[in-house]
């Protein structure tokens, strides 16, 4: 519950700071405005009267509490890729989300309908990922011949996916050659191809929303405040998922939350290429083709594994048509919410980047 409340706290905290920040953006014109009017009241009403002068601005109290503003303060005191860092870091707490919502209930097994409702949801919300969301910020903007080449990364992304299950296979088979003498009780318990396949495709979407929070960060405050929020937000749904898929897929709680938190930490790794490379075009380019890369391998992951995974556990649990068809009733529903919250995040995402696109240009890498 700890973590849960750090990552909580961590996106609360990220609202705080675009909005506050937005709001001294927009007072400070008007307080300009109001300088010489304090100046000439002070000046009319003389020395006998300064005690009262106009041109003292009482404290407003801020209704926020004095940790939030400390965190916006030292943010944007910080150098840009500082604050991008700290967020990238802040990012990887996230990962623990779906821990938080399933550990406290102390699910050791996941039982049938539990397994195939939540790798449901976590493939609705890959495949709805990668066409509302992967697929066009990669597309836009693109000429015809950019449209082509990004079609090509997506196709690539899919093919690495779904070479995944060959080089598992090959893996355990050569372990076994190895291990043939040993008692099998002493073994690692066994790890489904799609769990790690996920943890691949995790890596990636995180090393985009690095790029797109170190892009953030370097075009200034308020929008590297705006897109961190953005991500914190888009992340928690497909963190909650991931973590449904990891646990369907075999590994143990202690090993899940360790190698999910190592793929977080790939965002770090999109921050430092923007430190590295700067806001130019190169940058530009490696944040499409990789966007693009991963959509495919989002695609792959729940259509080629996932949803066959959903299909085989219902059949193996429900023997009769009847509830065969009202397992799947259920999974279509669940696959209709998973859909609507990708959506309300979408637009979420677009009237925050739409309140703030005046003055922070182009800062639609965020999505990602």
């Amino acid at each position: 519950m700890v973590r849960w409340w750090l990552a909580t706290s961590f996106a609360v905290c990220l609202a705080h700071a675009a909005h506050e920040h937005h709001r001294e953006d927009a007072l400070h014109g008007h307080g300009a405005h109001h300088e010489g009017h304090d100046e000439h009241e002070a000046h009319r009403h003389g020395h006998g009267h300064k005690a009262h002068s106009h041109g003292e601005v009482p404290p407003a109290a801020s209704p926020s509490p004095a940790g939030l503003r400390s965190l916006l303060s030292w943010l944007t005191a910080q150098p840009w890729w500082v604050s991008a860092y700290v967020c990238a870091f802040g990012m990887s707490i996230i990962s623990f989300a779906g821990a938080a919502l399933m550990i406290p209930l102390q699910v050791r097994r996941i039982a049938a309908m539990v397994e195939y409702s939540s790798l449901t949801f976590a493939a609705t919300v890959l495949v709805a990922d990668a066409l509302v969301h992967l697929l066009p910020h990669a597309l836009e903007g693109a000429d015809h011949e950019t449209m082509t080449t990004v079609g090509i990364a997506a196709t690539a992304g899919c093919l690495a996916i779904m070479s995944i299950p060959e080089l598992v296979e090959w893996h355990h088979g050569h372990r076994h050659e190895k291990k043939s003498a040993e008692d099998a009780e002493g073994q690692e318990p066994h790890v489904h191809a799609y769990g790690i396949a996920n943890l691949v495709t995790e890596m990636l979407h995180n090393f985009v929303d690095g790029i797109g929070l170190g892009m953030a960060w370097r075009a200034g405050a308020s929008s590297g405040c705006a897109t961190a929020l953005a991500v914190a937000v888009h992340e928690l749904p497909q963190e909650i998922g991931d973590f449904m898929v990891l646990r369907a897929a075999g590994f143990p709680v202690g090993q899940l939350l360790g190698w999910n938190f190592l793929a977080s930490l790939t965002c770090l790794g999109g921050v430092g290429l923007v430190h590295v490379l700067g806001q130019t075009d190169w940058a530009a380019v490696v944040q499409r083709y990789t966007t693009a890369f991963t959509a495919g391998s989002f695609l792959a992951l729940a259509l080629n594994m996932v949803f066959p995974q959903v299909s085989q556990t219902i059949h193996q649990h429900h023997p009769s048509a009847v509830a065969r068809f009202w397992a799947n009733l259920l999974c279509l529903a669940i696959s209709v919410a998973a859909i609507w919250t990708l959506v309300w995040i979408g637009e979420f995402e677009g009237g925050h980047e739409h309140g703030h696109g005046a003055s922070h240009g182009h800062a639609h890498g965020h999505e990602l």
